[in-house]
């Protein structure tokens, strides 16, 4: 399984909006790390779902939005061109 980092949009209006945030998605296999900056929730690991992590944290959280998902091989074909 390669790595992944996905970056997702929500309102971050108060610590208990992160802290169901990061309970929900810590609960997904294969997260790794996970950090908040600002209104993204950056999520790192090894066969991570946005999709499902993004309808779960909808059902909880209300509006969230997948911003980007990056994986290591699409970096290592960056620096191969």
């Amino acid at each position: 399984m390669a790595k992944q980092k996905a970056v997702l949009g929500l309102p971050m209006e108060d610590a208990k909006i992160r802290t169901k945030a990061l309970e929900c998605i810590a609960k997904f296999p294969g997260v790794r790390l996970m950090s908040i900056v600002g209104n993204q929730l950056t999520v790192e690991g090894e066969g991570i779902d946005p999709v499902l992590m993004t309808l779960k944290l909808r059902k909880k959280i209300r509006s969230t939005q997948i911003q980007t998902v990056e994986t290591d091989e699409s970096k290592n074909q960056e620096k191969q061109d």
